[in-house]
């Protein structure tokens, strides 16, 4: 180790308040005070702070922070080892795919993995998320189908970034209030949950080009729904639908609509087919 360029950091650092005033002779010997600092530091995911940690510790204990930090993040991302390197990838990747790996929790701090784009984290055994996952603000694609969700954090309205979301085979029966704020989508699979009524957010995701409600139980559909004027694919298979209302008609680009397994009489097929002349329907 370089005792000079460790004193001389400890000492730029010092100045700045950030540690405290009794200097280390080794790497080893920190304070638990300095310690518990040196861990917020890499808790943050400034790559100039972790390098920094990295400088001021032996490749032992730098380790060891690393580990008690991001350990749990590290496994869940399918990376062992935890070098500076494995940090610089966590923080560096923009794909993360967790699929079918038996997850039950997603780590608490993933959301400070800013730089996602894209997390699938489908077939596993996840029953809720964490509110940080709002913090992934660049993320574009968010797979979790096949999970056991019944509820999903508030936060994740903060992720107006996101053009595709699958919830598809869950056990969700409403959406937060910030689904609303999702105003990029534009495919949203909801298939096989048990929604009773569509909820109100969801007519406001003007962007909205495939929507996938298959396999809940709806009984109806509010006039709302012809907000949602670039949609060219709706599944409302496998429901309890006997009607649909007459804003549907305003759904000019729709090119496929699968009504199958619903309560829809001969005359409201026909009716339907009326209000969307150029729309393939499909009723089986």
């Amino acid at each position: 180790m370089n005792i000079k360029k460790l004193n001389e950091t400890f000492d730029r650092m010092s100045k700045s308040g950030l540690f405290g005033k009794q200097r280390p002779i080794l790497s080893e010997n920190w304070s638990q005070e300095d310690i518990q600092k040196m861990k917020q530091m890499l808790a943050s995911g400034d790559m100039d702070n972790i390098k920094l940690v990295e400088q001021m510790t032996s490749p032992h204990l730098f380790r060891d922070l690393v580990d008690s930090v991001y350990g749990e993040l590290l496994s869940f991302a399918n990376k062992k080892g935890r070098d500076a390197g494995d940090i610089t990838w966590l923080f560096s990747r923009g794909v993360l795919y967790a699929n079918n790996t038996q997850l039950s929790t997603v780590p608490e701090n993933i959301g400070i993995l800013s730089g996602l784009v894209t997390l699938f984290l489908e077939d596993n055994n996840l029953s809720s998320l964490p509110e940080s996952i709002g913090n992934l603000h660049n993320l574009e694609r968010l797979n979790l189908g096949n999970n056991n969700l019944s509820s999903l954090p508030e936060s994740i309205g903060n992720l107006q970034n996101l053009q595709e979301l699958d919830l598809s085979n869950n056990k969700l029966s409403n959406l937060p209030k910030g689904f609303e704020k999702l105003t990029k989508l534009t495919k949203l699979g909801l298939a096989h949950n048990n929604l009773i009524i569509l909820p109100e957010s969801i007519n406001n995701l003007s962007l909205l080009e495939m929507l996938d409600l298959t396999g809940n139980g709806l009984h109806t559909l509010s006039e709302s729904i012809g907000n949602l004027s670039q949609l060219t694919n709706l599944s409302l298979r496998n429901n309890n639908l006997e009607t649909l209302p007459h804003s549907i008609s305003s759904l000019s680009r729709l090119k496929r609509l699968s009504l199958g397994r619903n309560k829809f009489s001969n005359t409201e097929i026909e009716r339907i087919q009326t209000m969307l002349p150029n729309c393939g329907i499909f009723n089986f």
